[in-house]
């Protein structure tokens, strides 16, 4: 009885990880090897830049055209701060929520992963204006700090 108990948890810790394994890197955002396709495929981006490598999977994808895709991201701001932040002494994070804390009525932040001609990390706050006209502002990592985060996806056959 143990032996075939030990069996099918080995089964199960093993099948966990087979599917782990079905995600293929595309490359670090710098220098991708391949192009995502948002169509057939789900995909992920890890931030290599802290040790605990956050991973991130997009609430929407906007595909513009095939070498022009953004990934966005709704998060909390614990969770934004890791997506958008590689340095600790980094101010785009900190003056993202500043400018979302001033507005009043409707408002979002959100982060994004661009992937393809305008590749690129930022942070975004949306709000509405008096007018009522809906306006943003973005902050974005600089180009050399694009090599910290990786793009995978996962096919589904």
């Amino acid at each position: 009885m143990k032996r075939v108990c030990l069996a099918v948890f080995v089964a199960l810790l093993f099948s966990g990880s087979a599917s782990a394994a079905g995600w293929q890197s595309l490359g670090r955002l710098n220098a991708l090897t391949a192009t995502p396709d948002p169509v057939l495929c789900q995909q992920r981006v890890i931030n290599h830049y802290w040790s605990s490598k956050p991973t991130y999977y997009p609430t929407a994808v906007n595909a513009y055209w095939t070498n022009n895709i953004q990934f966005v991201f709704d998060l909390d701001v614990s969770a934004l701060s890791k997506l958008v932040s590689n340095a600790p002494a980094n101010s785009r994070f900190p003056t993202a929520v500043n400018a979302y804390n001033a507005q009043t009525g409707a408002k979002s932040l959100y982060g994004t992963v661009s992937v393809g001609q305008y590749p690129g990390v930022g942070i975004n706050a949306s709000y509405v204006d008096a007018s009522g006209l809906v306006q943003g502002l973005g902050w974005s990592v600089v180009a050399s700090e694009l090599s910290y985060y990786e793009v995978q996806q996962f096919c589904p056959q």
